[in-house]
């Protein structure tokens, strides 16, 4: 970490371990991993690229939906991660 006057400052530029190690801590972060595994797995269940998409997509929403009814607030980091997952198991539905 650079310093100015004894402060930390940003870093910009990061090699690709730092890159890595910064990803995993967030996935691991709050089981962040179980939603984009939830994501994958709900994707599988579609018929083709896009209903595979489809399906994460109104999988995220649901499970959105259920937090915010339960009072909590709407997660878009949750939802995209969900979704992203989603995309991931559609894509492979697609080269398979």
């Amino acid at each position: 970490m650079c310093e100015l006057k004894g402060k930390p400052i940003l870093k910009f530029t990061y090699t690709m371990k730092e890159y890595l190690e910064q990803f995993l801590d967030f996935m691991k972060k709050d089981g962040n991993w179980k939603l984009a595994l939830l994501g994958f797995l709900a994707s599988l269940g579609g018929q083709g690229f896009w209903g595979a998409l489809w399906v994460a997509l109104v999988a995220a929403c649901c499970l959105e939906y259920k937090d915010k009814s339960y009072g909590s607030m709407w997660s878009w980091t949750d939802w995209s991660l969900v979704a992203s997952g989603g995309l991931i198991g559609a894509l492979i539905l697609l080269i398979l």
